[in-house]
């Protein structure tokens, strides 16, 4: 009878343990279902922003046998931009915004993409078309970069563009150039540099510095071309950080680097470029 006591008083206090431990675990489960979830990190925020963005039009150059494309093939031979010009490579959206998120996420000349490290230094750039690193004593747009926003030497590079026509000044920005000012030939190049050499979401205005380099360009200036890209796309970094602009930054360049630097092509493939005649 005491045998059957002790195990009756042993069973009771092992339910009511049980009953104790039940009701805290429910406790416990219904607080954590009360506490609101951790908060996004920086990738995932940057992540889920360039989910949304668009590919930038890229183009490419087709030239007809007359004497207007004489004028191009003459600037084209000048700064060795034969593989500049030509059609763009097939561009992975999915590659270029990993790259885009790496790039917000990093200080440096650098982007992280699916683990691996990928340099868009000016040097990788101009080894990617063919070009040469120009001496920062032989770049003429270095100095031009100096110039202030009311710099009277402007008027020269606006007479170049324009052609002496009566240029309008339309946009917010004091010195951006309206599109409908510029002679032809400025306007073909400005076209084409968009989304090659000029990330901008405007294609009504033109910046002074989107200007100097359409300038030295026209002008037979000699200037490091991935040394510009490289500055833009710094500019972009910083420009993604205030504003919001909702395109891809150079889809074609950006997956050549990756690709260079031996990153997994996995994504969407765009193959398809407007060019101009």
């Amino acid at each position: 009878v005491r045998q059957r006591a002790m195990r009756k008083r042993v069973a009771d206090a092992a339910k009511k343990a049980f009953r104790k431990g039940s009701s805290s675990r429910q406790r416990r489960d219904d607080e954590d279902e009360q506490m609101p979830p951790p908060p996004p990190s920086q990738y995932e925020i940057w992540r889920t922003k360039f989910a949304s963005f668009k590919p930038t039009p890229e183009r490419w150059m087709y030239f007809s046998d007359n004497e207007k494309a004489a004028r191009y093939l003459s600037v084209i031979r000048f700064h060795n931009l034969r593989r500049f010009v030509a059609r763009p490579e097939d561009a992975h959206y999915d590659v270029v915004r990993e790259f885009m998120v790496g790039l917000m996420l990093s200080e440096g000349p650098t982007s992280v993409v699916n683990g691996v490290e990928v340099s868009f230094r000016p040097h990788d750039i101009n080894r990617h078309y063919h070009l040469g690193n120009i001496p920062e004593h032989q770049d003429a747009l270095l100095p031009m970069l100096e110039w202030k926003k009311d710099d009277p030497r402007f008027f020269e590079i606006e007479h170049t563009l324009c052609l002496g026509y009566n240029f309008e000044y339309k946009g917010k920005n004091p010195g951006t150039i309206f599109k409908t000012s510029f002679s032809q030939e400025a306007m073909v190049w400005r076209l084409f540099l968009q989304g090659r050499m000029f990330y901008t979401t405007n294609f009504k205005e033109c910046t002074r510095q989107h200007q100097l380099v359409l300038f030295c360009l026209l002008t037979k200036k000699k200037f490091d071309i991935g040394k510009a890209i490289y500055r833009e796309i710094l500019e972009v970094r910083k420009e993604l950080r205030t504003k919001s602009p909702n395109s891809l930054l150079f889809p074609s360049l950006i997956t050549a680097l990756c690709r260079n630097a031996e990153v997994p092509m996995i994504g969407q493939v765009h193959q398809r470029f407007p060019s101009i005649k």
